[in-house]
């Protein structure tokens, strides 16, 4: 009795259980049948029980089932909207860089928003560093470039061992990797037009946190109190190494690099009060 009051208490939990099933069988199963069909079974889903008359119990089983087709037409959906198709060789396009440039060796590592080509894709890109300028590593949000190399759909990525980095791919929304090699790309302006508007405002966030921490930086900061601060004030969790993720983790405070820049503006205005 107790547990039929509690739902009863908390209508929107049984829905949101049903929409979390729809989006665990869209992510397994939903690419077994087209878009329409799910979308289908959610409408007719919705008609019986607005249209004829039912006990309440089969009017909810039909709210639930409908919620369970959205969930799954969801998450289908999200998972055909990643799926490009890329040529087999290499192409010319324009980009803009949308994280910050991280050096791995030989190589640097970043995110593109490939302009060229109807509606922009999300590309993670290795580029080849030149080890006399490492010209790769001036680049930072927010900059322009044209580049020429293969684009690999990220549901052919390479996978293997105990981390599935085509699944991280398509979960972080990535719709291709690519290669650019030495001399393959310039740095160019280019017309951000054809991003969207939220797109448009990441791209400009993003920019003034990377100006935000270089004057961080300018100021001395010693390297792991920069990248705390970068953390809890501008959400950059970047420059975090895994010794440090693990020495908080050890004593307790990982919360702490959660903080986001809103949490501390609160603290302060609380401490000002």
């Amino acid at each position: 009795m107790q547990t039929v009051d509690n739902w009863r208490n908390h209508p929107v939990m049984p829905v949101a259980i049903a929409l979390v099933v729809g989006i665990v069988i869209g992510d397994a199963y939903g690419d077994k049948a087209p878009l329409w069909v799910w979308a289908a079974d959610m409408v007719l889903s919705i008609v019986a029980v607005s249209a004829f008359p039912m006990k309440p119990w089969l009017r909810g089983v039909g709210i639930y089932a409908a919620t369970v087709f959205f969930g799954i037409w969801m998450c289908t959906g999200s998972k055909q909207q990643l799926q490009v198709a890329c040529p087999d060789k290499s192409v010319t396009y324009e980009a803009v860089v949308v994280s910050d440039v991280r050096e791995r060796g030989k190589v640097a590592r970043c995110d593109l928003l490939v302009l060229t080509g109807g509606s922009p894709i999300k590309v993670r890109a290795t580029l080849a560093r030149d080890t006399a300028q490492a010209s790769a590593c001036r680049l930072k949000v927010g900059d322009g470039m044209v580049a020429a190399s293969v684009l690999e759909p990220a549901d052919k990525a390479l996978t293997g061992g105990h981390f599935d980095y085509r699944r991280w791919l398509q979960t972080h929304g990535f719709h291709a990797t690519t290669y650019i090699p030495r001399g393959a790309w310039k740095p160019q302006r280019v017309s951000m037009v054809s991003l969207s508007m939220l797109q448009r405002v990441r791209v400009v966030a993003l920019r003034e946190r990377h100006t935000l921490v270089a004057r961080y930086a300018s100021l001395g900061w010693e390297s792991r109190t920069l990248a705390l601060l970068s953390a809890m004030t501008l959400g950059d969790k970047s420059m975090i190494s895994t010794e440090q993720q693990q020495d908080y983790s050890v004593a307790g405070g990982s919360h702490i690099l959660a903080l986001s820049g809103l949490h501390i503006g609160l603290l302060y205005m609380i401490l000002l009060t």
